[in-house]
């Protein structure tokens, strides 16, 4: 749900604040609310005003995120060639990886709270309107890449979505398992993986 009711911004961005540093510090599933609301100055009475609970929280910290992660396909490109296509891809994806890499902490909370997200269909479920829009101009995208003969077009279009949804978290939860955080490097050779595995399965 997150945000029953709307709070002053600059509270809200003390208890974001907050939230990053300990779930980047715990991970989502160790990070203490009491901590978080010690730390940002926030009594529970007030907190549970605002909010139902600390998933609540880590799906207002992804939102805060949403924007900036997306941005990159503001900025798109439509491709006119197979190869174009998938250069674009990778661009975009190491576009989204970059926006949020800049900050550790940043990076490192929305990577824990991912991990948390992959071992918790309540979570995901509670989590995954948060990144609607962005599959919507990823749906977008590919409909562009079947179009110009990159992506088969056999296969509708949300069903390579999920596809694509169910190789990167089997590859993710394969090479990072547990609650680990990659590092830049190793975050950026494994979208290169994913970007070679999507075009080995789903090429024309």
């Amino acid at each position: 749900m997150a945000l029953r009711r709307p709070l002053d911004p600059e509270k809200k961005e003390r208890l974001l604040k907050a939230a990053r540093k300990e779930f980047a510090a715990k991970g989502y599933e160790l990070a203490s609310l009491n901590t978080i609301l010690d730390e940002a100055g926030f009594s529970k009475g007030s907190f549970y005003w605002y909010f139902e609970d600390k998933a609540d929280l880590a799906v207002t910290v992804v939102r805060e995120e949403t924007d900036a992660a997306f941005a990159p396909f503001k900025a798109l490109r439509l491709p006119d060639t197979v190869a174009e296509f998938w250069a674009e891809l990778r661009r975009l994806s190491m576009g989204r990886l970059q926006s949020i890499e800049s900050d550790r902490e940043r990076y490192e909370s929305l990577i824990r709270i991912g991990n948390a997200v992959l071992g918790d269909p309540k979570l995901y479920a509670r989590m995954s309107p948060e990144i609607g829009e962005g599959r919507k101009m990823l749906g977008a995208f590919l409909e562009r890449g079947v179009a110009i003969g990159a992506m088969r077009s056999d296969v509708p279009i949300g069903t390579l979505m999920g596809l694509l949804e169910s190789v990167k978290t089997t590859l993710y939860k394969s090479m990072y398992p547990g609650d680990r955080v990659p590092t830049q490097a190793q975050m950026e050779s494994f979208t290169d993986l994913l970007i070679d595995f999507a075009q080995r399965i789903f090429s024309r």
